[in-house]
């Protein structure tokens, strides 16, 4: 068959990414997080980011609201506020090797380098939606607010990876 071979390449090649991947995301000397890492640095904290902080606010049409904020040990804490699955408050934990890439583009987005939200985007929180993204970072936070009509995409992109983190959860009951 022509395609055999370049076929097998393709298919050894996904294999070593795969087995690099796992071997990245999964710490090998460690068996389970520390019991809280806010505030602290850690094996758990990669980045020095002890805590992420993603909320969408509501707006006049029915948007979906709510807020999680993950801990660096995988632990999250989620507030369901409007048009959502889960309403209310809830808790959980995420998988920490997701977790860990999502703080890598948090890194590499130079997260701590966009402006400060300013007063009149805040202002106007009534009536347009947003994204508000906290993250803790060698004992400071800051906080980012992103309009959804023309905000980063780089902030937008951020919330799609909160959101697939949050809906791979393991909830407590």
């Amino acid at each position: 068959m022509v395609y055999a071979k370049p076929m097998k390449q393709v298919i050894l090649m996904l294999l070593a990414i795969i087995t690099i991947a796992a071997a990245q995301t999964t710490p090998t000397n460690q068996t389970k997080p520390p019991p809280n890492t806010l505030g602290q640095t850690s094996p758990y904290a990669p980045y020095n980011i002890t805590q992420l902080e993603f909320e969408r606010t509501a707006c006049e049409r029915n948007c979906r609201a709510y807020k999680v904020t993950v801990r660096a040990d995988g632990r999250f804490e989620y507030v369901g506020v409007n048009a959502v699955s889960k309403l209310g408050v809830h808790s959980g934990q995420v998988s920490v090797g997701q977790l860990r890439n999502i703080l890598a583009y948090v890194d590499e987005i130079d997260f701590f380098d966009f402006p400060e939200s300013s007063d009149a985007v805040i202002a106007d929180l009534d009536t347009n939606p947003v994204s508000v993204v906290g993250v803790w970072r060698d004992g400071r936070v800051k906080r980012v607010v992103n309009p959804a009509n023309g905000g980063s995409a780089r902030l937008w992109a951020l919330g799609q990876l909160v959101d697939a983190l949050v809906a791979s959860a393991v909830w407590d009951e």
